[in-house]
């Protein structure tokens, strides 16, 4: 499941919508068969993590929350995993 937000932010909304996601496909799928990840063309404000627990950073732009209702969603920045992302995938080219 993806929560993709082109034009705005994070907020509250959308860890609630993307928690609904889980919940819903939960009934009929195993946890271990579904993976909800939260995209951001903008960069969240540190403070707007935070506020979600946002603060384990996995690898540049890709977040995990301290906060048991939103752990088991992946945050990822676009603007802020770009170079990683290509620099990765130009290692597994080579």
């Amino acid at each position: 499941m993806i929560e993709f937000k082109a034009t705005e932010s994070i907020n509250k909304n959308t860890f609630i919508q993307a928690s609904w996601y889980e919940y819903a496909r939960s009934q009929k799928i195993n946890d271990d068969e579904i993976q909800t990840f939260v995209m951001c063309a903008k960069q969240p404000q540190k403070v707007n993590r935070e506020q979600y627990g946002y603060t384990i950073r996995v690898q540049p732009g890709i977040y995990q929350s301290t906060i048991i209702a939103y752990n088991h969603i992946t945050l990822i920045s676009l603007n802020q995993s770009k170079k990683f992302l290509v620099a990765t995938y130009l290692n597994k080219r080579r």
